[in-house]
């Protein structure tokens, strides 16, 4: 769409198009209204047990939805179809054995029963207790996992996942009450809000593409104003190269894998860091200095001395400087494989080894290549 718009291209031959699989930021449908300037586009949120779940018109989006999204209120969904029947309950990762409805309003997970929504799960009896609940009339009811508020207007507005949940000095709230608004900010082309293992927040920003005159530092202390002025307080913001995407879609945050790659701070140097210190992160998780070291310096004097006991039947010289010079450069040789390594697999890693410094962006490879 952003291409299409750039370009000035429009395709008024489509006439019907849906989107979904992820929520929907408002400001897409702008831009794909001039390029499908024929086409009638809808909103579908649904998921692998029900489809379709809820389904609003790009217009309305636009006109009233869009208003909600960046006052911080969260990410339309639609209203939810006639064929189903659906509640908001309250959250819980327990599972559930009733429904108890929460009032409009409030934040609750959906639910739903319907003639097309699954009812089971393959041979997976753990997987039905989770997320099914049956009711004291024996109809069973999908958990969605996912949390929502319905307005008097009936159109549901997502807040995020049941895992995805916030609590910020006691202060519970949601990633899709913040992420939109500085979406929309200079220079961020994506953030995640999200839970530290120490009870505590934290923040990732992407940067956008675009020339932004504002340095990496700049960016986190505008952004750190525009937060307290909001009423929130994480306790560090990080800016990395990507954020992590869900595998299946590659457009919903993967928070799971952020917590993993990033809630913890052991081996979590910052892009803000110098790069010395980012250098020796990268050495201590890739390349650990005095174990190589020690490795090298054994490997090279034991070799000295055994060519010494073939050649002369005896050890005559114990160190010299040209032993030195020749252990150094052995040393340089190893760091010159481990870094030709990080270049020829750098893209394989990054989706086995996403925890990495150097795939989370904490250190570059271009800045390892400048050191080779």
């Amino acid at each position: 769409a952003s291409y299409c718009c750039d370009q000035k291209i429009t395709l008024p031959s489509l006439k019907k198009f849906f989107t979904g699989g992820a929520p929907v930021d408002p400001m897409l449908f702008e831009s794909l209204e001039q390029v499908f300037t024929s086409a009638s586009m809808l909103l579908v949120y649904g998921s692998t047990e029900a489809e379709p779940i809820a389904i609003m018109d790009s217009k309305e989006v636009i006109q009233q939805a869009k208003m909600m999204t960046f006052a911080g209120k969260g990410v339309a969904l639609g209203r939810v179809v006639d064929r189903l029947n659906y509640h908001l309950v309250t959250p819980t990762d327990l599972p559930l054995d009733k429904i108890d409805p929460i009032a409009k309003g409030e934040v609750g997970e959906i639910i739903l029963s319907g003639s097309f929504v699954g009812t089971r799960y393959f041979q997976d009896p753990d997987a039905f207790r989770q997320n099914k609940i049956v009711d004291s009339g024996g109809t069973i009811w999908h958990r969605t996992g996912d949390l929502a508020i319905e307005h008097e207007d009936s159109i549901l507005y997502m807040q995020g996942r049941m895992h995805s949940r916030l609590n910020e000095n006691g202060r519970n709230f949601f990633p899709l009450n913040i992420e939109p608004v500085l979406d929309r900010m200079d220079g961020v082309a994506r953030s995640a809000y999200y839970q530290l293992a120490d009870e505590g927040t934290a923040l990732l920003i992407q940067r956008s593409q675009q020339k932004n005159s504002l340095s990496d530092q700049q960016l986190i202390s505008t952004l750190r104003s525009r937060l307290e002025e909001l009423g929130y307080h994480p306790q560090k913001i990080q800016i990395v190269g990507e954020i992590p995407l869900d595998d299946r879609h590659h457009a919903k945050i993967d928070y799971r894998k952020i917590q993993k790659i990033y809630g913890s701070e052991s081996m979590n140097a910052s892009k803000t860091d110098s790069f010395f210190m980012r250098f020796l992160a990268y050495t201590q998780e890739r390349f650990p200095l005095p174990v190589i070291g020690l490795f090298v310096a054994l490997f090279s004097f034991n070799a000295f001395y055994l060519i010494q006991r073939v050649a002369l039947s005896s050890i005559q010289v114990y160190v010299s400087p040209a032993m030195v010079t020749a252990t150094v450069a052995l040393f340089f040789v190893f760091f010159h494989l481990r870094l030709m390594d990080e270049f020829k697999d750098f893209d394989d890693d990054c989706q086995a080894y996403p925890e990495r410094l150097l795939s989370k962006g904490g250190v570059k490879l271009q800045e390892l290549g400048g050191v080779a």
